[in-house]
């Protein structure tokens, strides 16, 4: 099963979707996100937040998030999907992370809080502690999760946004992580 991601804008009763991501939170949209923001997603799934408020924290955050990703190309990416919320002039946008917040409805909210109160304070030491669990597949089969402890706010940020830790010299896959792919 893969895990899906979009924004949307909305405008009233109007909703396009403007992007999506299919196996990860992009870094940008966690950017757009503010501690409320996250409380909300995490009983409901996704959060409406101000386009503009949001577009804002984000483009503030852009410098934050590429000295963390020193070995990404992270602005240009970041660049283009803020032109893309910028052209939008829906008044709300609609950050949708159902998939993500189910795939582990414990931890998750968790360390989305933390990481979006990092980048919120352009704090690199942010940490994450998850206890080991045991978990059962959908034939009975038992699962153990080992216990994960991260230690900085680019670690922390990539089990968020389900990012793997390896590098990667696909430029699709990098604009994917950094800011998703738009749609017509």
């Amino acid at each position: 099963m893969s895990t899906r991601a979009s924004v949307y804008a909305k405008s009233g009763t109007k909703v396009k979707e403007l992007a999506e991501s299919v196996g990860f939170v992009p870094v940008c949209w966690v950017a757009l996100l503010s501690p409320a923001d996250v409380e909300v997603a995490a009983t409901e799934g996704s959060v409406t937040v101000d386009r503009k408020a949001a577009v804002e924290r984000c483009a503030a955050a852009v410098p934050f998030l590429a000295d963390l990703f020193p070995d990404v190309a992270f602005e240009p990416h970041a660049a283009e999907f803020l032109a893309l919320l910028r052209r939008n002039r829906a008044p709300e946008l609609v950050v949708e992370l159902n998939d993500h917040f189910a795939r582990d409805p414990e931890f998750y909210p968790v360390a989305l809080r933390a990481v979006v109160g990092s980048i919120g304070r352009r704090d690199a030491a942010c940490t994450f502690d998850r206890p080991p669990s045991t978990f059962r597949g959908f034939n009975g089969t038992e699962f153990k999760q080992p216990a994960i402890k991260l230690r900085t706010t680019r670690d922390v940020l990539g089990y968020a946004a389900a990012i793997p830790g390896e590098e990667d010299d696909d430029e699709d896959l990098t604009r994917e992580k950094v800011a998703g792919s738009p749609l017509p």
